[in-house]
């Protein structure tokens, strides 16, 4: 009975139990605008498998290295991600003066991260 257990669950919710996934951030900037920081960027899948669900979360700090705030779940323009395929993703974080920086990090809906490499960290420069 427990085996049947497990199949079902692996049957009902494959992508988390199959995907031990990598992506690397290619690219991210981070723009302070009137409407809080908008951030964008590119990642690749460089891992063997699609990836389905994933997602970016983004925490920003102020210059001394304080949390201010998150941003979670910020979309990417293509969803499954094929492996070697990049992909571009943009979101916003809360309005605040005091935002210096931003740490992004992937992660599949439902909350479980996903390894990373690349840039990940970036100054907010201010818009025009």
């Amino acid at each position: 009975m427990r085996s049947l257990i497990v199949i079902a669950a692996l049957i009902v919710f494959p992508v988390f139990a199959a995907q031990a996934a990598d992506i690397r951030f290619d690219a991210l900037t981070c723009e302070l605008t009137g409407a809080g920081p908008q951030i964008e960027g590119q990642i690749t899948n460089v891992s063997n498998q699609a990836l389905k669900f994933v997602e970016i979360y983004a925490t920003f700090k102020d210059s001394n290295g304080k949390f201010l705030s998150t941003s979670g779940g910020i979309p990417l323009e293509f969803d499954p991600i094929s492996p070697g395929q990049q992909t571009n993703f943009r979101g916003y974080g809360d309005e605040s003066s005091a935002i210096a920086t931003v740490a992004v990090q992937a992660g599949f809906t439902g909350g479980s991260s996903i390894s990373t490499t690349g840039m990940t960290t970036v100054d907010c420069e201010q818009g025009d």
